[in-house]
C-alpha cells in the first residue's frame, strides 16, 4: 500500500512528468517560433532574387530594383540561413519529439489515476478467496 492511495501516487507521478517536461515545452516553443521565423526569413530573402519585394499597404507583392550591396546582403544571409537549415530541423524534431512523449507520459498517467478509483478490486479479490 502506498500513502494516500495509489491514485494519489500516480497523480503525483504524472504531475512530476509535467514539471520534468515543463522546460522540454518551453524549449518546444522556442523551436517552433525560431522554425517558422527561420522560413519567413528565407522566403523574404528568395524574393530578393526574384527582384521582388513585400508591399504592406497595399497587401501585394511588387517588383523593385535591389541596388548591388543589397543583393550582396541578401546572398550572404540567404547563405547562412541555408547552411543552418538542417541544424533548426534537427532542434525541431528533437523538441517536438520530447514534448509529445512527455505528453504522453503525462496523459497516461492522468489517465491511470482516474481509473484507480473505479477499479473493482474488492470485488475481484472476493471472487479469488
Amino acid at each position: 500500500s502506498t500513502f494516500l492511495g495509489l491514485g494519489t501516487s500516480l497523480a503525483f507521478v504524472a504531475d512530476c512528468f509535467w514539471l520534468v517536461g515543463l522546460q522540454w515545452h518551453i524549449l518546444y516553443r522556442a523551436m517552433c517560433a525560431l522554425y517558422g521565423m527561420h522560413f519567413k526569413l528565407l522566403g523574404s530573402l528568395f524574393r530578393i532574387f526574384r527582384g521582388k519585394k513585400i508591399n504592406p499597404l497595399r497587401n501585394r507583392v511588387d517588383g523593385y530594383d535591389f541596388t548591388t550591396e543589397q543583393w550582396l546582403l541578401g546572398t550572404v544571409a540567404l547563405s547562412v540561413l541555408l547552411f543552418t537549415l538542417p541544424t533548426t530541423l534537427a532542434f525541431h524534431l528533437m523538441f517536438s519529439g520530447g514534448e509529445y512523449i512527455m505528453d504522453g507520459l503525462a496523459s497516461i498517467g492522468h489517465i491511470l489515476s482516474e481509473l484507480v478509483p473505479t477499479f473493482p478490486l474488492y470485488t475481484i479479490l472476493h471472487r479469488m478467496a
